[in-house]
C-alpha cells in the first residue's frame, strides 16, 4: 500500500513540518501493508476557524484511495509546543485511519484493517520528536 500526503497551511504552526516528520518511516509503512492493495493519500491542513474545515475520510474505489483529511483550525494551534501540535495531529490521523479502513466500500479483510492500523500506529510512533531538538 503506498502512502503520499498533501499540505494547506497558514502560517500559524507547525503543520506543515510535522506533516513531513510524522511520515518519516512511510516507507516502513509501505513495506508491513504491501500485500494490501490501495493507496493512502493523507491532506494536512491548519486553516483559519472561519474557513469551517472539517477532517474528513473516504474511500475511492474507482482510485483504490483511502483519502484522510486531516484539519485542524489555527486558533487551535497557535502558540502551542510542536509536541503539543504533533499530539494533536496524531491523535486525530490515527482517529481518521482506524475510520477510513472499516469503509464498507474500501473491501478490506478485517486481518487488512488489522495490518493497516498497524503499520499506520508504528509510522506515527516512529515520529519521535527529533524536530523540537532542531
Amino acid at each position: 500500500m503506498r502512502i503520499a500526503k498533501t499540505t494547506d497551511t497558514g502560517a500559524v504552526g507547525d503543520v506543515a513540518l510535522l506533516s513531513e516528520e510524522l511520515l518519516t518511516a512511510a516507507s516502513q509503512f509501505e513495506r508491513a501493508t504491501e500485500a494490501v492493495a490501495g493507496e493512502l493519500f493523507i491532506a494536512f491542513r491548519s486553516l483559519p476557524r472561519e474557513y469551517e474545515r472539517r477532517s474528513t475520510v473516504r474511500y475511492s474505489s474507482a482510485e483504490g484511495v483511502l483519502f484522510v483529511d486531516l484539519a485542524v483550525a489555527e486558533e487551535d494551534i497557535a502558540g502551542l509546543e510542536l509536541s503539543e501540535q504533533r499530539e494533536i495531529l496524531r491523535e486525530g490521523l490515527s482517529e481518521l485511519v482506524r475510520r477510513g479502513v472499516r469503509s464498507r466500500t474500501a473491501g478490506w479483510s478485517r486481518e487488512e484493517q488489522g495490518i493497516i492500523v498497524a503499520a499506520f500506529d508504528a509510522m506515527l510512533a516512529g515520529a519521535d520528536g527529533t524536530a523540537d531538538r532542531a
